[in-house]
């Protein structure tokens, strides 16, 4: 009877160890992709605010060279989109408008994005 015991004791043991092991890697992805979402929101911000910068100072060369390179955070940025459903609805608007930016050139919108990116990246916290 002992041995059954301890042979039941073991397998919930297993499972208990199993489940524990489960809900960890579950709240941890979750906290890395809102970690992700959040970086890559800030160097699309920081990027925008380069452009900002040269656009003020009239500086074409680097505002298409800075333009040139959020391509890359557009893309990136995305891709951490996807990975995060929680975060998706507000994330994936601004990144739809940032894409005129991006192809068109257009920055007439520009300073009203840096203010909604600043808030939804915690760079106002």
């Amino acid at each position: 009877m002992n041995d059954w015991l301890g042979l039941i004791g073991a397998i919930v043991g297993v499972i208990v160890a199993w489940g524990l092991a489960l809900i960890t890697k579950f709240f941890s992805d979750s906290r890395k992709a809102t970690r992700d979402i959040n970086t890559t929101a800030f160097v699309c911000l920081d990027r925008l605010l380069k452009i900002q910068n040269a656009e003020t100072r009239n500086d074409n060369k680097q505002v298409d060279h800075e333009l040139y390179l959020l391509g890359r955070d557009l893309d990136l940025y995305r891709d951490c989109i996807a990975a995060s459903p929680k975060m998706r609805k507000n994330h994936w608007s601004m990144y739809r408008r940032m894409i005129p930016i991006l192809l068109e050139h257009d920055l007439s919108k520009l300073d009203c994005i840096i203010k909604e990116l600043e808030t939804i990246s915690g760079a106002n916290d």
